[in-house]
């Protein structure tokens, strides 16, 4: 079997396992249906880069998720990687997440530059709620 053989083999494995159609599988990749099926019968090139990001998403490494293709084309079957896929899931939502509050500060940060730039200094609190005092 030819690499790619081997990465669909675990492609596979995994859609099932998720109990995807090949159709939502296209749609959580965000490409066709079309483009999927040209990659499989190798009409369409896949570079490694993307076969790296599909395994990635999958919660492989591209060299892990060839050898789980090799490992059922021989028969061996596949280790339960479920407690790894949801912890995948979670970090992913906690990266998210992390993500949303640093663009919040990140915000918040440039306008206290700005009141900062313009001279309006007593615009901008010591503290929650602590006002500065004028004499």
């Amino acid at each position: 079997m030819t690499l790619l053989e081997y990465f669909f083999k675990a492609f596979d494995f995994c859609r099932a396992k998720h109990g995807w159609s090949n159709k939502k599988a296209s749609e959580v990749l965000g490409i066709s249906e079309n483009d999927l099926s040209r990659f499989r019968n190798g009409k369409r090139g896949l570079n490694d880069e993307s076969r790296r990001e599909i395994a990635g998403y999958l919660g492989y490494s591209l060299l892990d998720f060839l050898i789980l293709g090799r490992e059922l084309a021989e028969g061996k079957g596949a280790p339960d990687k479920t407690e790894d896929v949801e912890k995948l899931e979670l970090y992913r939502k906690l990266v998210a997440s992390q993500e949303n509050e640093l663009q919040g500060l990140r915000v918040e940060n440039a306008e206290l530059k700005k009141r900062l730039e313009v001279g309006n200094i007593s615009a901008v609190p010591i503290a929650p709620g602590v006002e500065l005092e004028e004499e």
